[in-house]
C-alpha cells in the first residue's frame, strides 16, 4: 500500500509542478505568412461548412489553405466551391487513398516553409494565427485539441482523451511529448521530408501524427506542448460507444509499432497503478484505494482542464476515475481482436 501511495504522490507532484515550469523563451516566432494548412477529408459533409465559417472569420490568413479528398462518398466536395484564391483543392488519384496519403499529398503540393495540419470536423479561434506567431518557432509544436462532449457518455470519452493528454503535457517537464494529436499540429515541412521512416505501416488506420512526432524525437528535433487558449481547436466526442471504441483502437494499435521509450515508460507506469488498483480493489482497503485513484485522477486532470477551458466537467471525474482501469482492460483485449473500420473501410491488423 506504500507503494500505491508513492506512485499516486509521486505522479501528482509531477503533473502539477509542470504548470509551474517557466519555458524560455526564444528570439523568432512562428509568421503566418510562411504556414501552409493541410486539411484532409473523406465525407465530412456535415462538418465542412462550420469550419469553412470559422476559416472566413479568421483574422490573419495562413499563406495558404490545402484541402486534399480522399475520395468522398457524399457532397463534401460541394461545400469547397467558390473559396478565395488561397484555398487549394486536391482529390486523390484513384489508385492512392487513406489519411496518411491525402496528408503527405497535400504536404507536397504546399509552398510554406511550415505545415500545420487540421482534421475536418473542428472549429477554430478567430485569433488563431495571431495568437500562433506569439510562439517561439519550433520544429514540432503540439497544439491543443478540445473534444467537447455533450451527455455524460461523451463526457467520460472525453475525460478519457484529456487523461492521456495531461499526462503528455504533466510529463513533458520530465520527459519529452509522447504523443501528438494531427488535428492541430504544426511543423517544419524540410524536417518532415528528411524524417525517411514517418509512414506508418498500412494496416494502423488513422495518420501519422505519433509516427512523425517519433521520428522528430529521434533526429533530436525540438518537440514542444503549447496549451495556448486561442490556439484550442474544438472537435465532438465521439457519439456512440463503438466510434469511441473505434478510435481508441485505432489509436491504440500504434503504440507497439512505435518503440518510443518515452510512450513505454508511461505505459509501464500506468499499467503498474492500474494493477495496483485493480488488486487492492478487491481487499479490505478497497475504499482508501478509490480514493487515491479519485485523488491521483484530479491532480492528473483538473489542472489541464482549466487550461483546455473545459473545468465544467471536474465533477465527472470520481465516476470517470471508478470506471477507467476496467475500460483499460477492455481496450487491451478489443486491440487483439475487434475489427478496425475507419471512414467505411474495414482494416485489419
Amino acid at each position: 500500500m506504500f507503494l500505491i501511495n508513492f506512485l499516486f504522490l509521486l505522479l501528482g507532484f509531477i503533473i502539477i509542478r509542470s504548470y509551474c515550469k517557466k519555458v524560455k523563451v526564444k528570439s523568432t516566432y512562428f509568421d503566418a505568412a510562411q504556414i501552409s494548412v493541410v486539411i484532409p477529408f473523406r465525407n465530412e459533409a456535415n462538418h465542412l461548412p462550420q469550419l469553412i465559417s470559422a476559416i472566413q472569420d479568421l483574422s490573419i490568413q495562413p499563406l495558404e489553405i490545402i484541402w486534399v479528398n480522399d475520395h468522398s462518398e457524399d457532397n463534401s466536395y460541394h461545400h469547397l466551391q467558390h473559396l478565395p484564391n488561397h484555398h487549394k483543392i486536391y482529390s486523390l488519384p484513384t489508385d492512392v487513398i487513406g489519411k496518411k496519403n491525402a496528408l503527405k499529398y497535400g504536404i507536397e503540393m504546399s509552398k510554406g516553409k511550415y505545415i500545420l495540419t487540421w482534421d475536418a470536423d473542428i472549429v477554430i479561434n478567430a485569433n488563431y494565427f495571431k495568437s500562433i506567431q506569439n510562439e517561439p518557432i519550433t520544429p514540432l509544436l503540439i497544439l491543443p485539441v478540445q473534444m467537447h462532449g455533450r451527455n455524460w457518455k461523451e463526457v467520460f470519452y472525453e475525460l478519457d482523451y484529456y487523461f492521456v493528454n495531461a499526462l503528455n503535457k504533466g510529463l513533458s517537464s520530465l520527459l519529452q511529448p509522447f504523443i501528438a494529436n494531427g488535428a492541430n499540429l504544426l511543423f517544419e515541412k524540410e524536417k518532415y521530408f528528411s524524417t525517411a521512416s514517418y509512414r506508418s505501416p498500412p494496416t494502423i488506420a488513422s495518420g501519422d501524427d505519433m509516427f512523425l512526432l517519433h521520428d522528430f524525437k529521434l533526429q533530436n528535433y525540438d518537440c514542444r506542448i503549447s496549451t495556448t487558449s486561442e490556439l484550442i481547436v474544438v472537435t465532438a466526442a465521439p457519439k456512440t460507444f463503438n466510434d469511441f471504441l473505434q478510435q481508441r483502437i485505432r489509436w491504440a494499435q500504434k503504440t507497439p509499432q512505435l518503440k518510443d521509450k518515452h510512450l513505454r515508460i508511461v505505459s509501464y507506469l500506468g499499467i503498474t497503478i492500474i494493477l495496483l488498483y485493480l488488486v487492492f480493489l478487491f481487499s479490505d482497503k478497497y475504499l482508501l484505494c478509490i480514493f487515491l485513484k479519485i485523488l491521483l485522477d484530479c491532480l492528473i486532470l483538473i489542472p489541464f482542464l482549466f487550461v483546455i477551458q473545459r473545468k465544467n466537467i471536474v465533477p465527472f471525474i470520481p465516476v470517470f476515475s471508478i470506471i477507467h482501469p476496467f475500460y483499460i482492460l477492455y481496450i487491451g483485449l478489443a486491440v487483439k481482436f475487434k475489427k478496425v473500420d475507419w471512414k467505411n473501410r474495414a482494416l485489419t491488423k
